[in-house]
């Protein structure tokens, strides 16, 4: 069974050390460092660009598996790559 969190604000924080499968929430006891991560991701994202752009799919139509699937076999080596 997987593990199910509420990371609403203000958010999880992980000990990737000592907790590298992220099940250990530590924000309560850590509020200053999420407060001061989530501070300078909201200012990061005022310099992110996006556009409404649909792109060009670079996986034929025919095929039966998601986009990403095929085009990790068959275009990156078995790893997952840029994609559109």
């Amino acid at each position: 069974q997987g593990t199910n969190m509420d990371c609403k604000y203000p958010g999880c924080l992980f000990d990737l050390e000592k907790d590298m499968t992220e099940h250990v929430n530590i924000i309560n006891e850590n509020k200053d460092i999420g407060q001061q991560m989530n501070e300078r991701l909201v200012e990061l994202k005022k310099g992110f660009y996006e556009n409404n752009e649909p792109g060009i799919s670079m996986c034929p139509k025919n095929i039966t598996q998601s986009c990403q699937c095929w085009a990790a076999f068959n275009l990156h080596g078995g790893f997952f790559g840029p994609s559109a």
